[in-house]
């Protein structure tokens, strides 16, 4: 059956319908417990939310009528969680303390743990100019081409770590990055002017599918040329 013809929607609509013109401060004032929970370190509030405790109730069991709980089970286990592409989806095992992991299969943790140290070797020959360019010159500059989440999850990190590490160490190097996130290619313009193809590296890491991330590239090609 489709989701919008389950019953649990239904009443999700009604329960909306009841509940959407209240004042939060009446729901609040309304509600026998607060509306939060602790979620290992996080401590999560929907006390300024327009639900109420009936609203949970309600959303819980639309959950349990799509089978949420076998869903997650097979998200969390390896299994074959992404239907469309018949393969796991690793967001949980990409996660796990590789010390003890408790998401995923066997597999999945030694196919995790090459890539990081993958990774990380990579990154540190780029740092120490040991990875070069087509040109044999070392990398001063990195142009990340990203949409939706692939530029958000980047930048946000080099944003966080910026100015909380303790420099360059010996032999390394400070490398400039640039974000292109938008198919305007005036943006990508901006992004590339001062910089030499010869030493600079492009990273893409959207699914090359993607229509937004090929136009990008078709830009970028005969500006390199």
């Amino acid at each position: 059956m489709p989701t919008t013809d389950l019953p649990e929607i239904a009443a999700l609509c009604g329960h909306a319908a009841r509940v959407g013109d209240a004042h939060i401060a009446d729901l609040i004032a309304a509600r026998p417990t607060p509306l939060a929970l602790q979620c290992g370190p996080l401590w999560i509030d929907f006390s300024r939310q327009g639900i109420d405790a009936s609203t949970i109730d309600a959303l819980a069991a639309l959950a349990r009528a799509r089978e949420f709980d076998t869903s997650r089970r097979t998200l969390l286990e390896g299994g074959t969680a992404n239907v469309t592409e018949a393969r796991p989806a690793c967001h949980v095992a990409l996660r796990n303390d590789l010390r003890a992991p408790r998401f995923g299969t066997a597999t999945m943790h030694a196919e995790v743990a090459e890539t990081l140290a993958r990774m990380q070797a990579l990154t540190q020959q780029l740092r120490i100019g040991a990875w070069r360019g087509a040109t044999g010159q070392a990398i001063t500059h990195i142009v990340h081409i990203g949409i939706g989440g692939s530029d958000l999850g980047p930048r946000m990190v080099c944003r966080a770590l910026q100015g909380n590490t303790a420099g360059p160490t010996s032999g390394e190097r400070d490398l400039e990055i640039r974000f292109v996130a938008n198919v305007d290619p005036a943006d990508l313009m901006r992004q590339l002017a001062g910089l030499a193809p010869a030493t600079t590296l492009f990273i893409l890491p959207s699914v090359f599918a993607m229509l937004a991330s090929y136009l990008l590239s078709r830009t970028l090609v005969p500006t390199l040329a």
